[in-house]
């Protein structure tokens, strides 16, 4: 498995959608993805998006930076084959 990262912050919703849409169906056995964004409204759809396929997340924001890095785990049900 392999981890992804993907800088979007020059994008907006919804072509911001569409391509983490798009990253994420490129990358069916990723381990981990890591999105870079700058707004708070990409924030907040990319996180929907990612609960919605059922991916852990995390997110922080980095001040230096002025953007918001998403990182998007598989649960380890979905990489260890167990079911809960």
């Amino acid at each position: 498995m392999e981890m992804i990262q993907i800088d979007l912050s020059a994008l907006r919703c919804p072509q911001l959608l569409l391509q983490a849409k798009k990253t994420l169906r490129m990358y069916p056995d990723a381990a981990m993805v890591v999105f870079y964004l700058s707004g708070s409204a990409e924030l907040r759809d990319l996180l929907r998006l990612a609960l919605a396929q059922g991916w852990c997340v995390s997110h922080e924001h980095e001040q230096a930076l002025s953007r918001w890095r998403v990182q998007l785990n598989r649960r380890p049900s979905d990489s260890q084959g167990v079911v809960s």
